[in-house]
């Protein structure tokens, strides 16, 4: 999981103080992902409405896991934004 967390780290996010508390886990197929043919999935992290975390990743065990967020310099608003 620390390695999972440095990615969130790297958008701006911190599971740590979350650890053992529930959360909703909801996951979207992405159609036509730019540079990937196969299954591409985000998955977003949610606890008392607030996005906590998430990522972006193929099903593929050659595949990829990126960032849900470009900038992790964004303000907890913009976070929000990203679920809807």
């Amino acid at each position: 999981m620390e390695r999972y967390n440095a990615l969130q780290l790297a958008q701006g996010f911190d599971l740590r103080p979350y650890a053992g508390k529930p959360c909703l886990c909801c996951s979207y197929d992405l159609v036509g992902y730019p540079g990937w043919d196969g299954r591409v999935i985000a998955t977003l992290y949610i606890r008392h409405g607030r996005l906590i975390g998430g990522d972006i990743h193929t099903a593929a065990a050659d595949g990829f896991m990126v960032p849900l967020l470009l900038d992790p310099n964004c303000d907890d608003e913009q976070k929000n934004a990203a679920l809807f």
